[in-house]
């Protein structure tokens, strides 16, 4: 892990501000989105990535009128949805035969 050197407070109600010049770095706005984790006795913070609405990959995610979609989905929608759509058909179906 790479030390900034830029050494920050948590105020009274616990919250920290990332440097302004890590968030241009990691492309992080206003309204950006990130998931906090520990690690090797470290708080590390990334950059909250959609997932993908049809199979759930969070990797190298894009938008498309407000629906978020991978690259592997975006070569293959049609194989996508079905492995989806066969995937939810198996889980409610397993679900049932527990019922049952």
């Amino acid at each position: 892990m790479q030390h900034t050197g830029m050494v920050r407070s948590v105020d009274r109600l616990g919250r920290i501000t990332i440097p302004k010049e890590l968030c241009r770095v990691l492309g992080l706005l206003g309204s950006s989105r990130v998931v906090l984790s520990l690690e090797n006795n470290g708080i590390v913070i990334r950059r909250y990535t959609e997932p993908c609405c049809l199979c759930g990959r969070a990797d190298d995610t894009f938008e498309v009128d407000g629906k978020f979609y991978c690259s592997h989905c975006r070569k293959n929608p049609q194989a996508a949805a079905m492995e989806k759509f066969v995937g939810d058909f198996s889980d409610k179906y397993a679900e049932k035969k527990k019922e049952d």
